[in-house]
């Protein structure tokens, strides 16, 4: 459990959407902070939870995590930055969890359609 502001209790989970996970993902080598906001976003379940939708930012990674950064030091429940910035680090590894399961045996299965080549045995 993670704590941000009066919230003791914050839980983390990575969204199902493969495609969230992987926008927010990848605006980490542009924008690490924003992906950071957008990571705590889309990953905290509960109470507290932030207002802003990622829809409404039309799925922009960047609108979102700006959004998300200013709800949450706006509301004056004594969330910090500091506590922002490590939720988001730890939210943020949820999704690359969630990703990285995706190449591992599943991937695999699906990928592995075709049957195996017949051997040749002439002589």
């Amino acid at each position: 459990m993670t704590t941000i502001g009066k919230y003791e209790d914050v839980t983390l989970e990575a969204p199902s959407s493969v495609a969230m996970q992987l926008d927010i993902i990848h605006l980490g080598t542009d924008n690490l902070p924003r992906a950071l906001y957008a990571a705590l976003g889309v990953c905290w379940r509960g109470r507290g939870r932030p207002s802003v939708s990622y829809a409404r930012c039309g799925y922009n990674p960047a609108v979102y995590g700006g959004k998300v950064l200013q709800e949450l030091v706006t509301r004056g429940d004594g969330t910090t930055i500091d506590q922002v910035v490590a939720a988001g680090g730890a939210a943020l590894g949820k999704l690359n969890e969630a990703v990285g399961s995706l190449n591992g045996g599943d991937v695999k299965e699906a990928a592995d359609f075709s049957e195996a080549p017949a051997s040749s045995t002439t002589s």
